[in-house]
Formats: structure tokens, sequence, C-alpha cells
């Protein structure tokens, strides 16, 4: 790889090599117009004497990618002691069960990242909010806008609702305080001298303080009733693999009381009592084209197909017929070699630049705390009124939540982090991103 003198050469390390990591790479060159020049050595054997004293910022290993009989303790071990003194590292597993083997290995040093994990979670929260893994595709992506952490400085001192409006092109999306990430945390909470900021921005070089004096909301069309999020929802499952009862564990937390999941399938399902959630399940032929078309799809919000592609197609042009438009979305062994497992490897490029990037996921995909809403424009403004996002913002704060961005129904558009003395005329299918606890 060529480096240009005027820029920084960053070094990362990948030990192993695996195609599903060409992913990794792509997103790790795509910073090259980052004012930086990312080099990318992967190495075939991980020797101490060799390994240490390179000049590397990360070092990358996939677990996936070990011949088999590899003994993932020993691999882990020796890469802990051959780690170059410059250098994080991150540990990317398939499975929980590496993950935690990992971490007890570790002890914290590491920023460990279970696909199986992070997939299964995106998917419960996905599966309730149309729009909502565009994104996540987008802040974990370097494509558009990205999560970076910046030191308090002159904002130390002042409650968090105060630092909303700081940034003319980030948006403020929490704090980081003792190693803690907290996203939109309580709006009286103090910003501490060490704490980080956690913005959401197009690049971290570029981002500037808004101006000193800036246009008032307009408190004239700021909504006065707000729809909750919080109630009954109805699911229909087809298809059923292993990892079906983790994810409806997962979903349950998010769901209100009173919530139904259907679920119909080929062979037979046990699924134990989930709280919050009623199951029923239904064993029948979910291929057959007369099954497909008795279902009254109306009473489904949302739908999750299993595994089966042509399944999801077929789903898809049943409701395409009726002119239905339920929240569909598809889930597959999260193991799975196919494109989704990509997701993995942009967020451990986007750790091996920011390495505080992992906790910031993590907590975002946690179901204690904060999460990403996409809520009707109609709980924050007026609807089919001209506003600007400063307005967004502060509407979004009275209620206890940071808004980052919106969706427009219509285009399809999905705006995170917006220019925020633009004004837009929403309407009521129109969407409000934001991060809010629910809990």
């Amino acid at each position: 790889m060529k480096t240009n003198s005027q820029k920084k050469t960053v070094q990362i390390l990948v030990a192993g090599w695996h195609s599903r990591l060409d992913a990794l790479v792509s997103e790790l060159e795509a910073q090259k117009s980052a004012g930086k020049t990312i080099e990318v050595v992967i190495l075939d054997t991980i020797e101490p004497d060799t390994v240490q004293n390179a000049e590397a910022q990360c070092l990358i290993l996939y677990t996936g990618a070990l011949p088999d009989g590899t003994s993932l303790q020993d691999t882990l071990a020796h890469l802990r002691q051959a780690c170059p003194r410059t250098a994080h590292s991150i540990i990317i597993t398939d499975t929980d069960t590496e993950a935690e083997i990992a971490r007890t290995l570790y002890h914290d040093t590491a920023v460990v990242i279970s696909q199986e994990s992070l997939y299964i979670r995106i998917a419960a929260q996905t599966a309730r909010q149309t729009g909502l893994a565009e994104v996540y595709e987008e802040l974990i992506s370097f494509a558009g806008n990205d999560v970076y952490t910046v030191p308090a400085g002159s904002l130390a001192g002042l409650p968090y609702s105060r630092t909303l409006r700081f940034y003319e092109n980030a948006c403020i999306a929490g704090i980081i305080s003792r190693g803690i990430v907290r996203l939109n945390p309580p709006m009286n909470t103090l910003i501490q001298k060490d704490d980080l900021l956690i913005l959401i921005a197009q690049n971290l070089e570029t981002i500037t303080e808004s101006p000193a004096i800036l246009p008032a909301p307009d408190i004239t069309v700021i909504s006065k009733t707000a729809v909750t999020t919080k109630r009954a929802e109805s699911f229909l499952v087809f298809g059923w693999n292993r990892f079906c009862n983790r994810l409806l564990q997962e979903l349950s937390h998010y769901t209100g009381d009173g919530s139904s999941v259907r679920v119909i399938a080929n062979k037979s399902v046990s699924i134990p009592a989930i709280q919050r959630l009623q199951t029923t399940v239904e064993q029948l032929d979910i291929i057959s084209r007369n099954v497909l078309e008795s279902i009254v799809y109306e009473y489904y919000e949302n739908i999750i197909v299993v595994d089966n592609e042509t399944l999801h197609e077929q789903v898809q042009s049943v409701l395409n017929e009726r002119g239905l438009a339920n929240n569909v979305v598809f889930f597959k062994n999260p193991l799975a070699q196919d494109a989704q497992t990509k997701r993995i490897f942009k967020l451990a490029a986007q750790a091996a630049l920011h390495p505080t990037t992992a906790a910031v996921f993590s907590d975002l995909t946690n179901p204690e705390g904060a999460e990403i809403y996409l809520k009707p424009a109609g709980n924050y403004i007026e609807i089919d009124t001209d506003t600007d996002f400063y307005t967004i913002i502060e509407s979004a704060r009275r209620l206890n939540e940071t808004a980052i961005g919106y969706i427009l129904h219509e285009t399809g558009d999905i705006v995170i982090n917006p220019a925020k003395d633009k004004k837009n005329r929403f309407y009521h299918f129109d969407k409000i991103i934001v991060l809010a606890d629910e809990h």
C-alpha cells in the first residue's frame, strides 16, 4: 500500500485470514480520505519477537479463521503475549461461548465482539421498527455518519441538556463517564471534566462548534401530545431455528404487556414461557402458497421470516398484492456466511480506529438503558408545519430524549445528523430518530 507522507499512516494487524474479512479491509481502506493512510498487515503466524516491535494501532483476531483443531485458549494467550505495546486488541468471535472465553482471559483489556449477540440483539430491535436496520447500517459503516468520542472540554460543568446544540454539524448522543457509556443520560446530568462526549458526525476532523447566537426553538410548533411506543404488539414468525428462542427473549425486553407471537413452522417447536409475550405455535407447510394466502396479515404489525430467502420473497409478494406495508424482517442463523455477517467486521473496523465505538454499540444494543427509536413526528412538532431541527431537539429534550435525525415517509430518506437550521415540513407517517429509555 502506498503511503502519502502528508497523511498519518495507521497500521492495523490482522491475525489470521478469512474471506469474510474482506468487509473489514474495505471499511478500513475507506478511511484513506479522512486524513489517514490505513496499512492493513495480514499475519500468517503470530510471532512475539516480530509482532511486538510493530508500530501498530490495533491487532485484530477473528476466531472463525483459526484452523480446525486449534485451541482458542492457547491462541488467545499467545496473541496477548505478542500484541504490540502500542496497540489495543480486538477479538471477533462467532459465538457467545467463545466471547466469554476471550473476556475471561483478557479481563477487559481487549474489545471482544460476539457475532451471535450483536446479530440477535439488532434483529430484536429491527423486528419492531421499520427503517431501524438502515439506521444501524449507516452508524456501523464508515459511509455517512459515524460514532465518535471527544473530550468534554469547555462543556464540563454544564448539564447534558445544554450540550445538545453545541455542535453545528454533529449530534451529541451521550457521554462516557468513568468508563461507563451513558446514551441519552438524564437531562440534568452534569458533564465532568474527564468525561467523553459521544457524537454522531460525518467526520471527526471537520466537526465545528455552533455559532455563539443560535435560532431560538419555535415553541409554538412543539407538540403537546405524544404516542407511546411501549404497548402491546403482534408478531408473526415463519420458520424456526435454534436461535429463535433467544430472539424472542430479546424481543420481550422492548414489547409492552400483552404482546403476542404466532409461530408457523414446518416442524415441532418448543417455546418456554416468556414474560410479556403470549406465544402460539402451529405446524403447517409454510412454503405452501395456500397457507400464506390464508393468513390475515392485518393482524400482525411485524413479520419475521426465518432462514428461507424464497419464503421471504413470497411473503413480500403476498403483502404487495394486498397493498400492505407490514414490517418484514429476515432472520438467519447468525453464524451463516452471508452478507449479514459483514456488519460485525464493519464494527470491528470502527473499533480499530476509535476504540470506544464498540462499547457504545454494545450499550446501544443492550436492552438496559437507551436505545434507538423511530417515533411519529407528531410526538414532537405540529404536523404540516415548517420546522428546523433545533426545535425538534428541544421538543425531544422536554421528553427526556435525544433527537439524532428523521425519516421522511414519502421519499424514504433516512437523515441522521441533519443540518439543524434547515426547515422541513413533516407529515403523519414521518418519523423522528431519537435515543430514549423506555424501561
